[in-house]
């Protein structure tokens, strides 16, 4: 039986209504691999879909919003496109399936929800950090 990952997506709009999308390439580059993926859809399905998937898999998409790594934006201006609502999805889910010993592996983004997920910290616009790099 092939292992069943969840996958997180992006909210998007579709006729005018809030939806959950995600890019074919991720589904198709995870079923090439032998995998069988599904959309994550309810945050409050975290502990289920903790129970019934073998592995998260977070996608890539705009940036997580400062407060979950402990910073403040200056001003408006660094403010950009974010979802509160992915945001919660991919923490809750990446708490649980830690929890739970199951592996979580991320793209980009999703990358960044692990680190922050896990206690590190990011760099909010990295050219405002000379040698940050190779420090």
């Amino acid at each position: 039986m092939k292992a069943r990952v969840l996958v997180t997506g992006e909210e998007g709009t579709f006729k005018d209504t809030f939806n959950f999308v995600i890019s074919r390439d991720y589904i198709s580059a995870l079923s090439a691999a032998g995998l069988m993926p599904m959309l994550a859809l309810d945050v409050k399905s975290a502990e289920a879909y903790t129970e019934q998937f073998d592995g998260l898999f977070l996608t890539g998409g705009p940036d997580i919003h400062c407060w979950r790594y402990g910073d403040v934006y200056a001003d408006a201006s660094q403010i950009r496109p974010m979802s509160r609502t992915r945001d919660d999805l991919e923490f809750t889910l990446c708490r649980h399936f830690l929890a739970a010993g199951k592996p979580i592996f991320g793209v980009g983004r999703g990358l960044q929800v692990i680190n922050v997920a896990l206690g590190g910290c990011l760099y909010q616009h990295l050219p405002e950090h000379p040698g940050a790099l190779t420090a």
